[in-house]
């Protein structure tokens, strides 16, 4: 039943009901002013805390005074009955618009979430969230004026049993992640309900939708949307993006607050005329967002210039028509390259699966042909190698060798072999005086007179077998070049790494190669032998200045622990670890380090002892205190001898 009056309002009609509250037109007995009169559910009264809740924000709201947003007259209570009297809006919502026409054009989309950001805007300068927005609460006037309704009323209702049986404050549809989760609403939240809203005008449908409140609830929590331009394609790609971002699940990838989105909405006309080379309409007018336009910071700390609130009061200056910055123009231009880039003729063109089969083809004939018009032929092999075989002798040499001789003989041994046979043994006679390219794979020397059975060529006069050679002749046999080589070679690396301070693996690798050169009997090594042992008076001679002490103490604690894990397990591996081990070290530094020097000779003591079932010497993973040089046993020699005294 429509009553009659409410307050010092006369009600004429009733304008709409819902959960919140019944709404009427009333006119003010003694102003004369129409309102929209909201008559608060009775049972409210008795909810706890709700008189005080309602009356903090009604008083919040009066603070409200902006043209885009409904104004709030003054609230009261009549036989326990609370209402609440706004600024009558004429027009209609955008509710009953999106039914008739399913969806907007981009361009009215713009304008209309450019007034909602003024009004956003002004009430979160003041503190104010909304937190319901919604077609419903949008009112379009004919001149295209938006009013913004049911500020704070949300809040109100805050706790009470009705939101209790209702569910959580807000619209399914538009409700933000966080709002579905219970927390606490933000500026961001309200940017995401524009967000929602924004993508029902351009596309006719909500973002998330389900068979129930929950099934919706739960999608603006973990679901996915479709981009606005998969319904509607002649929506602006930087229109369709800044819709996305609103309705980012995290507050913080959303604009930072309505200011700054009024102004990214702004630049999309002129991005577009940009990109198209038209002006089909001026830009949108900023008369309604207040702000400081020079201040960088304004854009992401929300403090800007206050409004006009009362006569008297600071205002600030509208900030007019403004068209993109120099930024803005050249983003727009290399975006508009990019389109443009897209649409080409030549891009069209190239984005064909046979155009790209087809090139695929030429290319691979096109390559073939160049391999087979660089291909070498036999003849070409044979001139190149005579070329460089008539250089000086170099790595060269063997280069040939390997990419143009052998090859011939591969390829027709029969033609080849007697021109290619006298080369081979020119760069075998060379490697095997100079040891050039010589690896352990090449210590066998190559056969330089054997006859092919098959097809009679010689390959070269055969050498004299090992045992049909005279001993003291002068000038070695091939094969004893070669294999002399190859000692030359090693001592050469070990000349290189005395030279660079690397003792220890100048002294292994001189061990190693005089313990293979001991299975040789003969003379073909005494050179290498003679060289060997230079060698090795060179390493002796070095002072113990050449030694790191870290070095040593980390070779001690290695072999203290070896010897450890040997007594522990008695692992005949260990053992021989740590004997090994202590030997090295007394015999690198044994005479220039007298603790080093007892350290190891009580070690290898006690190692050798309990090989030997000797009763086993003190354990050395303590450094003692030296004893007399003269006790040092030489662990070289025999258990009966005594080693010389250490020098």
């Amino acid at each position: 039943m429509t009553p009659s009056q409410v307050g010092p309002y006369r009600i004429e009609e009733q304008l709409g009901s819902g959960g919140m509250g019944d709404v009427y037109l009333g006119v003010h007995e003694e102003l004369g002013r129409r309102a929209a009169v909201k008559v608060l559910p009775a049972s409210l009264a008795r909810e706890p805390g709700f008189v005080s809740r309602f009356e903090r924000e009604i008083d919040a709201m009066r603070r409200l005074n902006q043209p885009n947003i409904v104004r709030v007259f003054e609230s009261g209570t009549e036989d326990g009955i609370y209402f609440l009297a706004m600024e009558y809006a004429e027009g209609e919502t955008l509710l009953s618009i999106l039914r008739r026409e399913k969806k907007l054009p981009w361009r009215q989309v713009i304008a209309i979430s450019i007034q909602v950001c003024s009004a956003l805007k002004h009430a979160h300068d003041v503190g104010i969230i909304h937190r319901d927005i919604k077609p419903s609460n949008l009112m379009i006037a004919d001149n295209g004026t938006v009013k913004l309704l049911d500020f704070g009323v949300a809040q109100v209702f805050a706790g009470t049993k009705l939101t209790a049986t209702g569910g959580i404050i807000g619209t399914a549809e538009y409700m933000s992640p966080e709002q579905a989760e219970g927390k606490r609403a933000t500026k961001q939240s309200d940017l995401y309900s524009l967000g929602a809203l924004m993508y029902v005008m351009l596309t006719g449908r909500p973002p998330f939708s389900g068979n129930t409140m929950l099934d919706v609830i739960r999608q603006h929590r973990y679901g996915q949307f479709d981009r606005p331009r998969r319904y509607t394609e002649d929506i602006p790609i930087w229109l369709d993006d800044l819709v996305c971002s609103l309705l980012e699940k995290a507050p913080s990838k959303r604009p930072p607050n309505a200011f700054v989105l009024s102004r990214r909405l702004k630049e999309i006309i002129p991005k577009v005329e940009l990109s198209t080379g038209q002006s089909e309409q001026p830009p949108v007018e900023d008369t309604t967002v207040d702000g400081p336009i020079d201040d960088p910071s304004s854009e992401f700390q929300g403090n800007d210039l206050p409004t006009q609130t009362a006569p008297g009061t600071t205002e600030s200056a509208p900030m007019g028509s403004r068209g993109p910055g120099e930024a803005t123009l050249v983003s727009s231009l290399m975006r508009a390259e990019i389109e443009a880039e897209a649409n080409s003729p030549l891009r069209r063109f190239f984005d064909n699966t046979w155009v790209l089969i087809s090139l695929l083809i030429i290319v691979i004939l096109g390559g073939y042909a160049w391999i087979q018009y660089h291909h070498v032929t036999p003849e070409e092999r044979f001139e190149i190698a005579e070329r460089v075989l008539s250089e000086p002798p170099s790595n060269r040499w063997l280069v040939a060798r390997s990419d143009h001789l052998r090859p011939l003989l591969e390829i027709d041994p029969e033609k080849w072999g007697p021109k290619v046979d006298p080369l081979l043994r020119q760069i075998a006679e060379w490697q095997a005086v100079t040891g050039a390219g010589q690896s352990r794979l090449d210590r066998t020397p190559p056969t330089l007179g054997v006859t092919d059975e098959s097809t009679g060529n010689t390959q070269g006069p055969a050498p004299p077998a090992e045992a049909d050679r005279d001993p003291s002749a002068g000038e070695p046999a091939p094969s004893d070049r070669l294999l002399s080589g190859e000692p030359q070679r090693i001592l050469d690396e070990v000349e290189a790494k005395l030279e660079q301070g690397d003792i220890l693996g100048a002294t292994a690798q001189l061990g190693s190669l005089r313990d293979l050169l001991a299975g040789f009997e003969d003379d073909r090594f005494e050179a290498a032998r003679q060289r060997l042992n230079e060698l090795q008076t060179r390493i002796d001679g070095y002072s113990s200045g050449d030694k790191t002490t870290s070095f040593v103490d980390a070779a001690i604690d290695r072999a203290a622990t070896a010897m450890a894990d040997y007594e522990l397990s008695g692992e005949q591996v260990e053992r021989t670890r740590a004997l090994k081990m202590y030997e090295a070290l007394l015999f690198l530094y044994g005479d220039d380090d007298p603790e080093v020097r007892d350290l190891a000779s009580a070690a290898i003591r006690r190692l050798e002892g309990e090989r030997d079932g000797n009763e086993p010497a003190p354990s050395p993973l303590n450094r003692p205190s030296p004893p007399n040089p003269s006790d040092t046993k030489d662990l070289t020699a025999p258990e009966d001898q005594t080693a010389p005294e250490a020098s």
